[in-house]
């Protein structure tokens, strides 16, 4: 459906999961809050206080390194799973490994990420080890640092990796030749 709406004709569509490999996942699907589904259940005193109910459905998992193997480069990924990051970052090791320019973007919620099981500490371990800081699309500083990240309670989050120039990928853009038409 979000293909048809936005027009985008060069988008492929793998009605999978992603995941740190090949399994099958519960997905819970919230009725009246949608976008909040997720891997991760919540309880069902949570479900009364939004007013909401779920379905439970299987669903394939698969890594993204899986998906995305065949391409040449990866420039930008966008996560948001509701609390599965940490699978989904392991899931992409050696999508990372391969594009070190790759820009990483994700939505930071340490409560969805402890409803799926996991430790927020454990994402940004796996980050960092990667090389990669951070900035947060609300907060006016240039960079976040992991205390600061776990003080939030939620937000947007940008990573890239240490060693990345901005002001070389500025330089191609515009040293980029154009023509005149």
């Amino acid at each position: 459906r979000n293909k048809v709406v936005n027009g985008l004709g060069n988008m492929t569509i793998w009605e999978k999961a992603a995941w740190t490999g090949d399994t099958k996942l519960e997905f819970h699907v919230r009725s009246d809050f949608a976008a909040n589904s997720s891997v991760g259940a919540m309880s069902r005193e949570a479900l009364d206080d939004l007013g909401d109910t779920e379905d439970v459905m299987e669903v394939d998992g698969v890594a993204a390194d899986d998906l995305l193997a065949d391409l040449d480069r990866v420039d930008l990924v966008k996560v948001d799973v509701e609390g599965a990051e940490v699978r989904v970052m392991k899931g992409l090791r050696r999508t990372f490994e391969r594009n070190p320019e790759m820009t990483l973007m994700f939505e930071w919620s340490p409560g969805q990420l402890r409803m799926v099981g996991d430790d927020p500490d454990e994402l940004l371990d796996i980050l960092e080890d990667l090389g990669f800081r951070f900035r947060m699309l609300e907060l006016p500083t240039e960079t976040v640092d992991r205390r600061q990240l776990l003080a939030v309670h939620h937000g947007n989050v940008v990573a890239t990796r240490s060693g990345r120039s901005q002001d070389s990928r500025r330089r191609q853009v515009t040293e980029t030749p154009t023509t005149a038409t």
